[in-house]
């Protein structure tokens, strides 16, 4: 029998777009998972749309005021009981075969306990597709991770074995690049050992109201995302890789700001100094 995977599926407002992600989970053909999903305080009709489906008994809705989406996280993880633990937006949608392929590469490989998968953009319908995206990465993730590197990371699609997780939680502090900077903490582990299934896992929808297109927001989550980097990790990484991570996050904003027609912003994070 395959271990439990816990989906941890936080939500605020996204009742226009809940309902979907929910069937993608119901659809599995896999049958070992539950389903946490916690309400972050919506104000719409969100509690209407769950409750068609919470008559799954591995469907569990949780609600509480609002505190952000790495509290919401942190109370889908503690309420979770799975042996593997799955990371889904309210707005994007699993495959049907998202946990089964990735279980046969467990079953394949034991040692493998970060699984990835391709991940297909589509725009905010999730009717038009855009393009996909897939890592060619297989080992350890955390140096890859450190570099912004797309070869293990594109979006939060990975499925991580508890054991790993440990006591990590979500940073309740930051709103932008929280979800890389649990990885982070998940990827330092010496047992960490990533790979990827070839076989597309997540249907994610791309939209003028996501995060990504806060730029400000992003702006000050990288900012934050690095800081805790160079505090957390300390003596681990070296002077060259906490220059490159900056240069990184530097170039990413930069280009970000441009195509967003905002020439000023771009040049002002350019010339931004790492504090190190």
């Amino acid at each position: 029998m395959n271990p439990l995977v816990s989906i941890l599926l936080p939500t605020y407002n996204m009742g226009h777009t809940i309902a979907h992600a929910i069937a993608s989970v119901c659809v599995q053909d896999e049958g070992r998972w539950e389903l946490i999903i916690v309400d972050d305080g919506s104000d719409d009709d969100t509690s209407a749309r769950v409750a068609p489906f919470v008559v799954d008994e591995r469907i569990q809705y949780i609600t509480q005021s609002n505190q952000g989406v790495s509290a919401a996280r942190n109370r889908a993880l503690r309420a979770s009981k799975g042996e593997w633990i799955l990371l889904l937006d309210a707005d994007d949608a699993l495959t049907p075969w998202a946990i089964s392929e990735r279980m046969k590469l467990y079953h394949a490989q034991p040692h493998v306990n970060c699984i990835d998968g391709r991940v297909a953009l589509y725009d905010e319908t999730l009717s038009h597709y855009l393009r996909s995206v897939s890592t060619d990465y297989e080992g350890p993730p955390f140096r890859h991770l450190l570099r912004l590197s797309n070869r293990c990371f594109t979006y939060p699609s990975w499925m991580i074995q508890r054991t790993l997780i440990a006591e990590h939680t979500f940073p309740e502090h930051m709103t932008h690049a929280e979800d890389l900077y649990f990885y982070l903490k998940v990827a330092a582990s010496p047992r960490a050992y990533y790979a990827s299934v070839p076989h597309l896992v997540l249907r994610h929808r791309q939209h003028t109201q996501s995060a990504m297109h806060n730029l400000d927001g992003l702006a000050a989550g990288y900012r934050s995302l690095y800081a805790h980097v160079v505090k957390g990790f300390g003596a681990r990484i070296s002077m060259g890789e906490k220059l490159y991570l900056w240069w990184r996050i530097q170039r990413i904003m930069s280009a970000s700001f441009l195509r967003a027609g905002k020439p000023a912003a771009a040049l002002q994070f350019a010339w931004e100094h790492a504090r190190i």
